[in-house]
């Protein structure tokens, strides 16, 4: 791993804006400017001595004097993966991170742990505890259903649990019709 000496002799921190700044001209990057680039995944990569960093690791361990524990990784509480001001970062265990996600692109409903049975024509409750998956309840409306995932998702990742919405919006009527169609 790279050293808290090392890492301040090539770039500058800015802890308003989350981001380490370059000292000195490298290859085509200008002193004065963001280090790193924007990976596919939306996080930002420096490469120092040869070694890729992501830019929340490094921020956490200039501010922390820590790498993360083994077993915890840096969760973005705003799910803005190059966001990263010291206030956004926070420790949590994966399945935590994962909590923090929005629902996924696919997700029909437009809510976690909610999905449409066309053999039952009812929404189904389902999620994973302890590594199992649990069904908790069948409901005719997507509105009860989401009521429950939403509860339990809260109750059991606490102040991980950012949203069971789409991207923060509540399901359109088209993810609604779409889920009943099946």
């Amino acid at each position: 791993m790279v050293s808290k000496e090392r890492i301040k002799e090539l770039f500058e921190i800015d802890l308003q804006q989350g981001f380490l700044i370059h000292k000195w001209d490298v290859g085509m990057a200008k002193a004065g400017t963001r280090a790193g680039y924007t990976s596919r995944a939306g996080y930002r990569i420096l490469c120092v001595d040869r070694k890729d960093y992501f830019e929340h690791n490094l921020i956490w361990f200039l501010v922390n004097d820590s790498w993360p524990p083994e077993g915890l990784e840096i969760d973005h509480k705003n799910r803005i993966r190059n966001d990263n001001r010291p206030e956004n970062l926070r420790l949590g265990t994966r399945t935590q991170n994962n909590a923090n996600m929005r629902v996924r692109y696919d997700n029909k409903t437009g809510h976690r742990g909610v999905y449409f049975s066309s053999e039952k024509k009812k929404y189904i409750v389902q999620v994973r505890i302890d590594g199992k998956t649990r069904t908790l309840g069948r409901f005719d409306s997507v509105e009860d259903a989401a009521k429950l995932a939403d509860a339990t998702y809260r109750k059991i990742y606490g102040e991980f649990y950012n949203s069971h919405l789409r991207d923060g919006r509540a399901p359109t009527i088209r993810h609604i019709l779409e889920a009943n169609k099946e």
